[in-house]
């Protein structure tokens, strides 16, 4: 299905004059501690690492929590504000990147391996800085490699499997490469999916859980996350349904899987008519509600499937994307479950994503609830610890959950900031194309 959308309006700031001006501190602030070298990095305690000590590790590495996200919100801060040190700052952090994986790539999940570190590297040399240089043909070799030889673990998702690798080949698009690993990936999605009477699925099997899920639901769950779901890969879907060389069945799939989303919202809608998952089979159904994010719930499934839907040309589920996007406003901000202000599942996050709904529509009560959300995610700044005075509340399975300095753009500072500018400036925030949030799509022909 062809891409057929009308041209929108520029973008246009929700804050300007004396009431962008907090927010703009808070942008500086972090470009100024960003374009330092990293061995300069000093966070205020409570920390989650220490940059300047630590090996180059993991850890420090990737598009979520790594120096590949952090180089977008240094390109993105150039585009806006200009400065060849924060140009050459967000560079050095890619060349950190692509130096860790010459010491071997065996991680190819698309938040922490090559597949985020590519998607990072292609969105910023080819649509910030406008460099044409194809640095990534080693990348693009060794990803259609992985997705025609389809390993049997690899999960679906957006986080770490099949969803992720498909948006790097989105990203790369036209390339030859980039159409082949994309149609591989569709075709592993194809693989996996649950077709049911109302629609279809994938389905979160014991293998691909932690004990604690596999103790609660031994036959598996439906996820209904855009991180880990089914939305993660009606994302996906809708998008390459756009695309001049999508394989057959790309957009029926898409429509199947959409109707099947459909029709697992609840009629309530505090605090999400979309819970966390549904058990497969006849398992008891335990506790399983959502907070309201981008990674679960109302506010992140009804962007990723109304973003799809309008670059994939399927009015019925934008529409109805866009009633569940409504419905959201009416839940209380104390019922949404946000403690924190990062992307992910916090308050600048919230505020990104009606503000993007506010771009998309005009509508007034859009950008009333962004400005609520990023006036909260100011709010959340702290004067003694932080990256400019921001903490996550970091909840593991493995230790009790801690308020601790984060820098990364999922659930960190750089996020924040990325969130920020496009709150602030008049640059459209193409960067949020790596979590579905984008709708301008801009699919091409194989070249």
């Amino acid at each position: 299905m062809g891409n057929n959308q009308k041209s929108r309006p520029a973008w246009r700031p929700i804050f300007s004059g004396d009431e962008a001006k907090p927010y703009l501190e808070v942008i500086h602030d972090l470009a100024r501690f960003f374009s330092a070298p990293v061995s300069e990095w000093q966070l205020a305690e409570p920390t989650q690492w220490s940059w300047a000590e630590v090996p180059r590790t993991s850890y420090c590495h990737g598009l979520a929590d790594g120096v590949a996200g952090i180089s977008l919100f240094l390109a993105y801060y150039h585009q806006a504000f200009g400065g060849e040190n924060i140009k050459a700052a967000a560079i050095a952090l890619l060349e950190e990147e692509f130096s860790h994986l010459q010491l071997g790539v065996d991680n190819f999940t698309y938040f922490s391996g090559l597949p985020g570190v590519g998607w990072a590297t292609q969105h910023i040399q080819a649509r910030v800085f406008g460099d044409q240089e194809n640095l990534l043909e080693d990348a693009d070799d060794l990803l259609v490699h992985f997705a025609t030889a389809a390993p049997a673990d690899v999960q679906f998702d957006l986080v770490s499997g099949w969803v992720g690798v498909g948006l790097y080949f989105l990203e790369r698009l036209p390339r030859r490469a980039a159409a082949a690993g994309l149609s591989a990936v569709i075709d592993r999605l194809s693989e996996m999916v649950e077709f049911h009477d109302d629609g279809a699925a994938w389905l979160t099997g014991p293998r691909l859980m932690n004990p604690e899920q596999r103790r609660m639901y031994p036959l598996g769950y439906y996820n209904l996350g855009v991180a880990h779901g089914t939305p993660g890969v009606v994302g996906l879907l809708g998008r390459a349904a756009a695309w001049d060389g999508a394989p057959a069945g790309t957009a029926d799939l898409f429509d199947r899987a959409a109707r099947w989303l459909w029709k697992q919202r609840r009629p309530t809608a505090e605090p999400s008519r979309f819970p966390l998952w549904r058990p497969a089979g006849d398992q008891a159904d335990e506790k399983r509600d959502s907070r309201q994010a981008w990674c679960y719930g109302d506010v992140g499934v009804s962007l990723a499937v109304y973003s799809a839907a309008k670059i994939g040309g399927f009015r019925d589920h934008a529409d109805r994307a866009f009633e569940l996007a409504s419905q959201s406003l009416s839940v209380d901000p104390h019922m949404t479950g946000v403690v924190d202000p990062g992307i992910c599942h916090g308050a600048s996050g919230l505020g990104h994503i009606y503000n993007r709904f506010y771009q998309a529509t005009g509508r007034a009560e859009f950008s009333g609830a962004a400005r609520y959300w990023f006036d909260r995610c100011l709010r959340m700044r702290t004067d003694d610890a932080g990256l400019a005075g921001f903490l996550e509340y970091n909840i593991s399975l493995y230790r009790k959950a801690r308020w601790q300095s984060t820098p990364g753009v999922l659930t960190g500072a750089a996020g924040i900031g990325l969130a920020l500018l496009a709150a602030t400036t008049h640059d459209t925030p193409a960067w949020d194309r790596f979590l579905l949030l984008d709708i301008e799509g801009d699919m091409g022909s194989v070249g």
